[in-house]
């Protein structure tokens, strides 16, 4: 009886501490990978799929771009981007990006307000 009230001991005290450190190697890999993202040359800006094979990117290399459309049997480029049209895209993208957070929010806090009532 005592082995089995150890064992449940040892398994109540065990289990929190493996979800802290889950919870904290998640954290460390996430800060790590963003600082990697962040610093590369090249980047994908936005990836769009067009059917089952076919995809589009956006690329930004350095401060220039493409436009390529990608399929199985062979990569195109579509367009060649300036310095201008780059920046334009990435301003469209945070815009873009600050519009969802926001509307998340407000679903988020509506959803809070209504769970309460």
């Amino acid at each position: 009886m005592d082995n089995m009230l150890q064992y449940i001991l040892n398994t109540i005290i065990a289990v929190p501490i493996v979800m802290i450190l889950i919870v904290l190697s998640m954290r460390l890999a996430k800060t790590n990978m963003s600082f990697i993202e962040n610093s590369k040359y090249t980047k994908i800006l936005e990836k769009t799929t067009l059917n089952k094979d076919t995809e589009i990117f956006v690329l930004k290399m350095g401060d220039e771009g493409l436009i390529l459309a990608s399929s199985p049997s062979k990569l195109e480029t579509i367009k060649n981007l300036t310095k201008e049209e780059v920046i334009s895209i990435e301003e469209h993208i945070r815009e873009s990006n600050s519009i969802k957070k926001e509307s998340t929010k407000k679903f988020y806090e509506n959803f809070k307000e209504n769970f309460r009532k």
